[in-house]
């Protein structure tokens, strides 16, 4: 049987009990499992026989490291997820909704940008280019595609008001 575990006790201690007795020896700091398997096949020739039980305390550092890197895979893995779930929500700050129109049957990669709408339109012989229309804000009606050009009806402003005095 071979417990390894840590207590919080310093140094690391190995407990080595046999048939006709125990005993236990302090391992060095930098001390291997290689180096532990050729103590305890010393023990076992002095004491006629392969050990019943071992156990291992190791040094407080090595749990003040484990814990240390627990908490650090934790908060990497909740970064991770904070940075997953936010970027799902966010746009650029500059990007804005869409507006609807026939256009969005035959152009690709729709942008909306201050007030210029930008797209790339197909053309009648089957080709693309870009277009854009600027103050898509003005457009009244339909947004189309014509032959690869964005158009759109502008609505006249209203003329101000003038009161005539005569």
């Amino acid at each position: 049987m071979l417990n390894i575990h840590n207590d919080g006790s310093s140094p690391s201690r190995v407990t080595v009990t046999f048939a006709d007795g125990a005993l236990s020896f302090m391992l060095s700091e930098d001390a291997t499992f290689e180096d532990l398997a050729d103590r305890l096949d010393r023990l076992g020739e002095r004491h006629h026989g392969k050990p019943v039980a071992i156990e291992v305390k190791l040094a407080a550092r090595v749990r003040a490291e484990r814990r240390r890197l627990v908490a650090m895979k934790i908060s990497l893995g909740t970064f991770a997820v904070l940075l997953i779930t936010g970027s799902m929500f966010l746009q650029p700050a500059h990007a804005q909704s869409v507006p609807q129109g026939s256009y969005r049957t035959s152009c690709t990669d729709i942008r909306v940008e201050d007030r210029t709408l930008t797209a790339v339109c197909r053309i009648a012989d089957g080709r693309e280019q870009r277009t854009s229309l600027t103050d898509v804000n003005r457009c009244v009606g339909d947004i189309g595609n014509d032959n690869g050009v964005l158009t759109c009806s502008h609505g006249q402003p209203m003329a101000p008001y003038r009161q005539d005095r005569r």
